[in-house]
């Protein structure tokens, strides 16, 4: 074992054996375990953290307008395409987060990112959450 600063490095052998027991001591049965009380709820707090502020919802869309002005439409058309993406994502993950993190038991049917990113969608298609965009590049089906 050697103490290399704050990081401590392992012999390869040593170093697998750690993880084994890292893993088992995270997952009993099949499900994983947090190590640290509360760590779910930071998690949560983290990804409200991560979300769209309103400075910068107007610069994304400044930017989009900006391209636009200067005939980067395709630019524009897959920056907006990305942010829409990162705050639907986003979103959605912290509905998820705070729908699993009290319950013992999750479903995984009901309890995935994918579902919750169409209901999110749903939600939010219309609201001023989405108000940033570019209309010119909102998919028809949407509106």
């Amino acid at each position: 074992m050697i103490r290399q600063g704050r990081v401590l490095l392992l012999p390869p052998p040593q170093l697998q054996l750690a993880g084994q027991e890292m893993q088992s001591a995270r997952e009993i049965e099949g499900k994983s375990v947090l190590a640290v009380p509360g760590e779910e709820l930071a998690l949560v707090d983290h990804l409200k953290g991560m979300s769209l502020t309103g400075g910068a919802k107007n610069e994304l869309r400044s930017l989009l307008v900006s391209l636009v002005m200067l005939g980067e439409e395709e630019t524009a058309r897959k920056l907006q395409y990305t942010a829409e993406n990162f705050q639907l994502s986003q979103t959605a993950a912290v509905k998820l987060a705070e729908d699993t993190v009290s319950s013992d038991i999750v479903n995984e049917h009901a309890h995935n990112l994918e579902r919750y990113i169409k209901v999110v969608r749903s939600e939010l298609k219309n609201s001023e959450a989405f108000s940033w965009r570019a209309k010119v590049f909102v998919n028809p089906r949407e509106v």
